[in-house]
């Protein structure tokens, strides 16, 4: 407020005689508030020192001056009202005002009017004198908006306000508690806010209330607080002391913070951070997870059992539980990782555990998580096809009764040549059959036979140094490629060679045998580009030679001409069957081993020629496949298998083998769509059969397609496993369903120890992989026998079931679907009535 100024009139009332009215002015001057005196028209007639600073101006610019030449017209009408209301009713005024003074600032005054009588004026006169209150109203302003901003940041602050006494007694709370709880904050005083508190949060607060009063210090506590509506939410409630200078507790002050949303993210991290833990250690692989200084910072269940031994702890550096690892696979693969901030795979032997690792390292802000999986029964599986590998390769590329080269061998070994062959160069292939032979088995039996076959193989390689230039390609069947001659003499000498040879006697149970053979003979490159070609031309050679006699060696002597004639028949031939429906579907069954039933049917192509009869693919797909003839003629393969599959039952399923030349462009997936789509059965009772020349070549974009078709349901098989070099890498590079391990492992079972080896480590290699194993080629009980001991979980060859027209797959089907028998589904369709299987 703002003291009452002294009324001047009042003071001269007060003295004891009269003043005069120049004592008058001259008291009036001393008046240290602005003081005016003017008469009813407005005329200044008196004004003190204190009114001239006001008014920023000497006294001779004010006196004799009217209130319009000093304001202005309209402030001097509003003066003026206010003159009249003083003069004519004689009633005091007091106004408060802001005033503009001279030099633009502005004033906020307070006015009072009063009507005086002068010695010698005459008339009554107005006087006005002013008080500044603009400091004082100024401060009067400030308090009043300290005190709203202090109650707007108390009502609209997310925090609650409260204070309690140093007993803990609430002695204040914002109004904010009432509007979340519904409880008055005069309830809440003293104790009365813990009844809206959560019954299992209240002890521990209490009790950590309790403590803070009795040590004076600060209390954080979170807990829930019941709202109006009855739900619940978490508040956060901190407190600290206001202490006297004898450190006796004066007040508490706190703060009640509403964290629910936080608290719920908080506690909802926790749980999924439970929740992972949980995965992380009901997970069969050892989690370990690093610090930037190699430490562990966790480590799960699985690893710390791996562990046990080293006394695993965390805090500890991996190096000191691994040492013998500080410079080696495994610090440059964490490293690796770390530096280049990407995950890292590997897979390593750790010697102190004695067992084999997968080892994913995922790089984090904190460090590096390590996933360790125990592969050791995966790799002692490979490990165990790789000890046989060099006679896995052997055996897919060596005669197993001579040793000397097999056809796929002598096949790859003569496309060398020929890709060597050049202008000027002459090499030739010398194709041997024996004479005689067929008496030798029937006068001696089999078991003689294969000894003289033994004994041609080393005639032949005393003759050819290079031992891989001699191969068996059928049953007395020899073929010799010698290379870089001089000329045709040189080839017709070494054929006389072998003829002399082959014409010495045999010893056969100690008694001589005396065969001979004869030779053809086709020269590189003159008389073929190709193995097949070559082989040909050198048979019509060996035929030739033949209907001479005995001991007889001829060059094949048709000129090119000739042979493209024939090709061009050929060609005409195969488009003409494809037109005409010449070709046809067989399907051979393949057998569940454990329980007998009929799995599904491998399709096999035929051309049934209106001449020759049925022709054999090995003769007629090399053809197709130059041509280009196999892709057409492989869709409609697809569509003919996946027709006749939409007959059986539905639990046998059809398998369609794959030229790699189908891989190229999309034609095949769409072709596999298409027929499935067409028969109306399910995708996957489709299984396609690939060999490894589909992943020779072009390997990456054909793994890419044979992905897409195992995602559309198709199962994917490889085929004639065993015969490649790198059928093991791609069985890792591919999830194939199944492996079709080749026909000539089990046929040499009888002959070869090193067969069942190989047997035994491809199933091996199944059970690693998870791959169902069939074994193709199944003639004898005893191959039966051995393949069902090892563990193969299918079968296939003539002992189980020849390759049948699709009327006659068909009956065998619905025998088994029909009688419910697993015995007599194995059974033929002709004779029901005994198992092969």
């Amino acid at each position: 407020m703002v003291a009452s100024s002294p009324d001047p009139m009042k003071e001269r009332r007060q003295e004891g005689a009269p003043l005069s009215r120049t004592a008058l002015e001259q008291v009036l001057r001393q008046f240290p508030e602005p003081l005016l005196l003017k008469d009813r028209r407005g005329v200044w007639l008196f004004v003190n020192p204190a009114m001239c600073r006001l008014m920023q101006r000497p006294a001779d610019a004010l006196l004799g001056r009217t209130d319009d030449e000093l304001f202005g017209a309209e402030r001097a009408a509003a003066y003026r009202a206010v003159h009249d209301r003083v003069i004519d009713g004689g009633e005091h005024q007091d106004e408060t005002e802001i005033f503009q003074v001279q030099d633009g600032d502005e004033r906020i005054l307070r006015t009072r009017k009063r009507l005086v009588e002068m010695p010698d004026a005459g008339e009554p006169l107005l006087m006005v004198w002013i008080t500044d209150i603009t400091e004082a109203h100024r401060i009067e302003q400030a308090l009043s908006e300290s005190e709203a901003h202090y109650r707007c940041a108390v009502e609209l602050s997310p925090e609650i306000p409260w204070t309690a006494d140093a007993a803990g007694n609430i002695t204040e709370a914002g109004p904010r508690w009432a509007e979340l709880t519904g409880m008055p904050v005069s309830e809440a005083l003293g104790e009365g806010w813990a009844r809206c508190v959560h019954p299992e949060d209240l002890p521990r607060v209490s009790e950590a209330w309790a403590l803070a009063i009795a040590t004076h210090q600060p209390v954080d506590q979170e807990y829930r607080v019941r709202l109006r509506d009855g739900t619940y939410r978490w508040f956060r409630a901190r407190a600290a002391t206001r202490l006297d200078d004898h450190g006796n507790v004066i007040r508490w002050y706190g703060t009640l913070e509403d964290v629910d949303d936080r608290k719920s993210a908080s506690m909802a991290s926790e749980a999924l951070a439970a929740r992972l833990s949980d995965v992380l250690e009901s997970t069969t692989d050892s989690v370990v997870q690093l610090d930037h200084a190699w430490r562990l910072t966790y480590f799960n269940g699985n690893a710390g059992r791996a562990m046990g031994g080293r006394k695993p702890a965390l805090g500890r550096s991996v190096w000191d539980i691994f040492p013998e690892e500080r410079n080696g696979v495994f610090a440059e693969q964490y490293r690796i990782a770390v530096a280049t901030n990407r995950p890292v795979v590997f897979e390593h032997y750790l010697q102190m555990l004695q067992a084999w690792y997968e080892v994913h390292v995922y790089p984090t802000p904190d460090g590096l998580s390590v996933f360790f999986r125990d592969i050791s029964e995966r790799k002692s599986a490979e490990q165990q096809l790789l000890a046989n590998q060099e006679a896995l390769t052997h055996m897919a590329r060596h005669d197993p009764l001579t040793g000397i080269a097999n056809r796929l061998l002598w096949r790859e070994r003569i496309g060398q040549t020929i890709a060597a062959a050049g202008p000027g160069t002459l090499s030739a292939l010398l194709y041997i059959d024996l004479d005689g032979f067929k008496g030798v088995n029937d006068a001696f039996g089999h078991y003689a036979g294969d000894i003289v076959l033994q004994q041609v193989a080393e005639r032949l390689l005393e003759c050819v140094p290079d031992t891989d230039a001699v191969a068996r390609i059928g049953g007395d069947e020899f073929v010799v490629i010698q290379e870089q001659v001089d000329g045709r003499q040189a080839v017709e000498d070494l054929a006389r060679m072998l003829i002399a040879q082959l014409s010495r006697p045999f010893q056969v149970n100690g008694e001589p045998v005396t065969l001979g053979g004869c030779i053809g003979i086709a020269l590189i490159p003159t008389d073929g580009c190709n193995a097949d070609e070559l082989l040909q031309a050198a048979d019509m050679a060996l035929y030739q030679a033949k209907a001479e006699g005995a001991g007889t060696c001829r060059f094949f002597s048709a000129d090119e001409g000739d042979r493209s004639k024939l090709r061009l028949e050929r060609k005409r031939a195969l488009h003409h069957a494809l037109a005409a429906g010449q070709l046809e579907l067989h399907y051979q069954p393949i057998y569940d081993l454990r329980s007998g039933h009929l799995r599904s049917f491998e399709a096999l192509l035929r051309w049934r020629h209106p001449l020759h009869g049925l022709i054999s693919p090995a003769e007629f797909i090399p053809l197709a496949e130059e041509t280009g003839l196999i892709v057409p003629i492989g869709e409609w393969a697809l569509s003919e298998a996946c027709r006749q599959l939409a007959r059986w039952p539905a639990g046998v399923c059809v398998g369609v083998n794959l030229s790699p030349l189908q891989f190229r462009g999309r034609a095949l997936v769409d072709a596999v769509r298409r027929a499935v789509d067409d028969a109306g059965v399910q995708i996957s009772r489709l299984e396609l059969e690939i060999t490894e020349s589909v992943l020779l070549r072009n390997d990456r974009v054909n793994l890419e397609m044979l992905r897409e078709l195992r995602g559309m349901g198709v199962r994917i098989a490889m085929d004639d496993f065993g015969t490649g070099y790198s059928s093991l890498s791609y069985l890792r590079s591919f999830p194939f369903d199944k492996i079709k391990l080749d026909r000539s492992f089990v046929s040499d079972l009888a002959t070869s120890a090193e067969a069942r080896a190989i047997l035994h480590a491809v199933r091996s290699l199944g059970a690693a992989f998870r791959v169902r194993t069939t074994a193709e080629g199944i003639e004898t009980p005893e191959q039966l026998a051995v393949v069902r001991e090892e563990g193969y979980d299918e079968g296939q060859g003539y002992l189980l079931g020849r390759p049948q027209r699709p009327e006659d797959a068909l009956a065998l089907a619905l025998a088994q679907s029909h009688a419910g028998d697993p015995s007599r589904a194995c059974c033929s369709a002709g004779d029901a009535s005994q198992s092969p299987v």
